[in-house]
Protein backbone atom coordinates (compact mmCIF):
# COMPACT_ATOMS: atom_id res chain seq x y z
CA UNK A 1 0.00 0.00 0.00
CA UNK A 2 2.78 2.43 0.90
CA UNK A 3 4.63 1.67 -2.35
CA UNK A 4 1.40 2.27 -4.30
CA UNK A 5 0.93 5.67 -2.63
CA UNK A 6 4.54 6.71 -3.22
CA UNK A 7 4.21 5.72 -6.89
CA UNK A 8 0.85 7.48 -7.25
CA UNK A 9 2.08 10.71 -5.65
CA UNK A 10 5.41 10.60 -7.47
CA UNK A 11 3.98 10.01 -10.93
CA UNK A 12 1.29 12.64 -10.43
CA UNK A 13 3.75 15.24 -9.19
CA UNK A 14 6.28 14.45 -11.90
CA UNK A 15 3.73 14.74 -14.69
CA UNK A 16 2.29 17.91 -13.17
CA UNK A 17 5.72 19.53 -13.00
CA UNK A 18 6.51 18.66 -16.62
CA UNK A 19 3.12 19.85 -17.89
CA UNK A 20 2.99 23.07 -15.88
CA UNK A 21 6.61 24.03 -16.57
CA UNK A 22 5.95 23.43 -20.29
CA UNK A 23 2.81 25.55 -20.01
CA UNK A 24 4.89 28.30 -18.40
CA UNK A 25 7.33 28.28 -21.30
CA UNK A 26 4.46 28.38 -23.81
CA UNK A 27 2.92 31.22 -21.77
CA UNK A 28 6.18 33.15 -22.16
CA UNK A 29 7.48 32.75 -18.63
CA UNK A 30 11.27 32.50 -18.94
CA UNK A 31 12.84 33.82 -15.74
CA UNK A 32 14.54 31.09 -13.75
CA UNK A 33 13.09 32.39 -10.47
CA UNK A 34 9.58 32.23 -11.92
CA UNK A 35 10.09 28.68 -13.18
CA UNK A 36 11.41 27.70 -9.76
CA UNK A 37 8.40 29.36 -8.11
CA UNK A 38 6.04 27.37 -10.34
CA UNK A 39 7.86 24.18 -9.40
CA UNK A 40 7.70 24.91 -5.67
CA UNK A 41 4.06 25.96 -5.76
CA UNK A 42 3.14 22.71 -7.51
CA UNK A 43 5.14 20.71 -4.99
CA UNK A 44 2.92 22.35 -2.38
CA UNK A 45 -0.48 22.01 -4.07
CA UNK A 46 -0.29 18.78 -6.08
CA UNK A 47 0.13 16.34 -3.18
CA UNK A 48 -2.80 17.93 -1.34
CA UNK A 49 -5.06 17.63 -4.40
CA UNK A 50 -3.96 14.05 -5.10
CA UNK A 51 -4.50 13.11 -1.45
CA UNK A 52 -8.04 14.53 -1.47
CA UNK A 53 -8.83 12.69 -4.71
CA UNK A 54 -7.44 9.46 -3.25
CA UNK A 55 -9.54 9.85 -0.08
CA UNK A 56 -12.62 10.43 -2.22
CA UNK A 57 -11.95 7.28 -4.26
CA UNK A 58 -11.40 5.25 -1.10
CA UNK A 59 -14.43 6.30 0.91
CA UNK A 60 -17.07 7.84 -1.35
CA UNK A 61 -19.28 6.25 -4.00
CA UNK A 62 -18.52 6.71 -7.67
CA UNK A 63 -20.78 8.79 -9.82
CA UNK A 64 -21.42 12.37 -10.76
CA UNK A 65 -20.33 13.60 -7.35
CA UNK A 66 -16.78 12.46 -8.03
CA UNK A 67 -16.21 14.81 -10.96
CA UNK A 68 -17.84 17.69 -9.07
CA UNK A 69 -15.52 17.03 -6.14
CA UNK A 70 -12.47 16.88 -8.43
CA UNK A 71 -13.48 20.16 -10.06
CA UNK A 72 -13.93 21.84 -6.67
CA UNK A 73 -10.49 20.65 -5.56
CA UNK A 74 -8.99 21.83 -8.83
CA UNK A 75 -10.71 25.22 -8.49
CA UNK A 76 -9.17 25.59 -5.03
CA UNK A 77 -5.75 24.75 -6.50
CA UNK A 78 -6.18 27.28 -9.34
CA UNK A 79 -7.17 30.03 -6.89
CA UNK A 80 -4.38 29.21 -4.44
CA UNK A 81 -1.71 29.05 -7.13
CA UNK A 82 -3.06 32.12 -8.89
CA UNK A 83 -2.87 34.19 -5.72
CA UNK A 84 0.70 33.06 -5.08
CA UNK A 85 1.67 33.81 -8.68
CA UNK A 86 0.00 37.22 -8.49
CA UNK A 87 2.07 38.04 -5.42
CA UNK A 88 5.44 36.65 -6.56
CA UNK A 89 5.57 35.84 -10.28
CA UNK A 90 7.60 38.42 -12.17
CA UNK A 91 7.29 37.23 -15.77
CA UNK A 92 3.54 37.05 -16.36
CA UNK A 93 0.98 39.80 -16.67
CA UNK A 94 -1.94 37.45 -16.04
CA UNK A 95 -1.04 35.04 -13.23
CA UNK A 96 -4.61 33.89 -12.57
CA UNK A 97 -5.15 33.11 -16.25
CA UNK A 98 -1.83 31.26 -16.34
CA UNK A 99 -2.86 29.25 -13.27
CA UNK A 100 -6.18 28.33 -14.89
CA UNK A 101 -4.55 27.38 -18.20
CA UNK A 102 -1.71 25.37 -16.65
CA UNK A 103 -3.93 23.54 -14.19
CA UNK A 104 -6.54 22.92 -16.87
CA UNK A 105 -3.91 21.27 -19.07
CA UNK A 106 -2.59 19.27 -16.16
CA UNK A 107 -6.05 18.20 -15.00
CA UNK A 108 -7.33 17.11 -18.40
CA UNK A 109 -4.13 15.35 -19.40
CA UNK A 110 -4.24 13.58 -16.04
CA UNK A 111 -7.78 12.41 -16.80
CA UNK A 112 -6.70 11.15 -20.22
CA UNK A 113 -3.67 9.32 -18.84
CA UNK A 114 -5.29 7.82 -15.95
Amino acid sequence: MVLYLVKMFGVSLGLTLVIEEAAALVWGIRKRKDLLLICLVNIMTNPAAVFLAWIWRMYMPSGAGKIVFYLLVEAAVVITEGRIYRAYLQGSGHPMKYSLAANGCSFFLGLLIG
